[in-house]
């Protein structure tokens, strides 16, 4: 006698990678816009990877694309994982979050607005201040070591 094992229905997973972008400017400052479909939330530029691309060329391109900006030497802050569940299927949102303060606007834009680490707008998307309070703390970190490693302190 056969005996067959009864099969469960496993849900599927799908990944979803995407890069949201701290800019920095000189005065320490970073940059958000304000979604224009999210009830006015303040985040920071975010995108999603293009088929057969890297999620650092997708992020340069859309930022030329959408803000007229031109950033170089991403640096990666930290990468969140969140997941959900919609249909039978789970959902892994994968986030890197990349940090640079070498860019240039092409053309004079009014999308980007830059804001004080202490000032930041009451109406901020929470996940996005998520990821600029890690920033600020690996930053911190980075400081301190540098301190530490050099015997200076100021």
């Amino acid at each position: 006698m056969k005996h067959f094992k009864k099969k469960t229905q496993q849900p599927r997973s799908t990944f979803i990678p995407k890069a949201v972008l701290i800019l920095v400017d000189e005065e320490n400052r970073i940059g958000l816009l304000q979604s224009t479909h999210d009830s006015n939330l303040w985040q920071l530029p975010e995108t999603t990877i293009h088929p057969k691309e890297t999620l650092e060329a997708s992020l340069t391109q859309d930022c030329i694309n959408e803000f007229n900006l031109e950033i170089e030497n991403l640096i990666i802050s930290n990468a969140f994982t969140e997941r959900q569940e919609a249909f039978e299927e789970e959902l892994f949102i994968v986030t890197t979050v990349y940090y640079t303060d070498l860019f240039k606007f092409k053309e004079n834009q009014t999308q980007i607005e830059f804001f004080d680490l202490e000032h930041l707008p009451l109406n901020m998307d929470k996940e996005h201040l998520k990821y600029i309070e890690d920033y600020n703390h690996v930053i911190e970190k980075q400081f301190m070591k540098y301190v530490l490693l050099n015997g200076q302190m100021f």
